[in-house]
Protein backbone atom coordinates (compact mmCIF):
# COMPACT_ATOMS: atom_id res chain seq x y z
CA UNK A 1 0.00 0.00 0.00
CA UNK A 2 1.35 3.55 -0.90
CA UNK A 3 1.63 6.36 1.33
CA UNK A 4 -1.08 8.04 -1.23
CA UNK A 5 -3.64 5.50 -0.17
CA UNK A 6 -3.64 5.34 3.66
CA UNK A 7 -7.11 6.66 5.20
CA UNK A 8 -6.86 8.87 7.74
CA UNK A 9 -7.19 6.17 10.29
CA UNK A 10 -4.26 4.49 9.28
CA UNK A 11 -2.02 7.60 9.36
CA UNK A 12 -3.58 8.44 13.00
CA UNK A 13 -3.03 4.91 13.97
CA UNK A 14 0.82 5.41 12.87
CA UNK A 15 1.00 8.95 14.73
CA UNK A 16 0.22 7.41 17.60
CA UNK A 17 2.33 4.31 17.46
CA UNK A 18 5.63 6.57 16.60
CA UNK A 19 4.85 9.24 18.98
CA UNK A 20 4.17 6.84 22.12
CA UNK A 21 7.41 4.36 20.71
CA UNK A 22 9.42 7.87 20.76
CA UNK A 23 8.32 9.07 23.93
CA UNK A 24 9.47 5.85 25.73
CA UNK A 25 12.69 5.93 24.15
CA UNK A 26 13.33 9.07 24.99
CA UNK A 27 11.86 8.58 28.59
CA UNK A 28 9.00 11.40 28.77
CA UNK A 29 8.70 12.21 32.31
CA UNK A 30 4.57 11.17 32.05
CA UNK A 31 4.96 7.41 31.37
CA UNK A 32 6.71 7.37 34.47
CA UNK A 33 4.38 9.07 36.68
CA UNK A 34 0.98 8.75 37.59
CA UNK A 35 -1.53 9.72 35.02
CA UNK A 36 -3.51 12.05 38.05
CA UNK A 37 -1.24 12.46 40.77
CA UNK A 38 1.79 13.34 38.73
CA UNK A 39 3.96 11.10 41.55
CA UNK A 40 6.24 9.20 40.00
CA UNK A 41 5.94 5.75 39.90
CA UNK A 42 8.07 3.06 41.22
CA UNK A 43 10.51 1.53 38.49
CA UNK A 44 9.04 -2.01 38.84
CA UNK A 45 5.55 -0.10 38.25
CA UNK A 46 7.21 1.60 35.53
CA UNK A 47 8.35 -0.80 33.49
CA UNK A 48 5.15 -2.92 33.85
CA UNK A 49 3.42 0.17 32.56
CA UNK A 50 6.33 0.69 29.64
CA UNK A 51 5.86 -3.32 28.62
CA UNK A 52 1.77 -2.91 28.45
CA UNK A 53 1.95 -0.32 26.26
CA UNK A 54 3.86 -2.14 23.69
CA UNK A 55 1.65 -4.54 23.83
CA UNK A 56 -1.21 -2.22 23.50
CA UNK A 57 1.25 -0.53 20.40
CA UNK A 58 1.59 -3.65 18.89
CA UNK A 59 -2.03 -4.16 18.86
CA UNK A 60 -2.55 -1.33 17.24
CA UNK A 61 0.20 -1.74 14.90
CA UNK A 62 -1.65 -5.67 13.85
CA UNK A 63 -4.21 -3.56 12.84
CA UNK A 64 -2.97 -1.78 9.69
CA UNK A 65 -1.97 -3.65 6.39
CA UNK A 66 1.25 -5.34 6.15
CA UNK A 67 2.74 -3.38 3.59
CA UNK A 68 2.89 -0.05 6.43
CA UNK A 69 3.43 -1.48 9.55
CA UNK A 70 5.86 -0.51 12.01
Amino acid sequence: MSAAKLTPKQIALLNIIDASRSDMANGADYMREHPNTHEALSDRTAESVERHMHKILDGLNARLPKGIQR
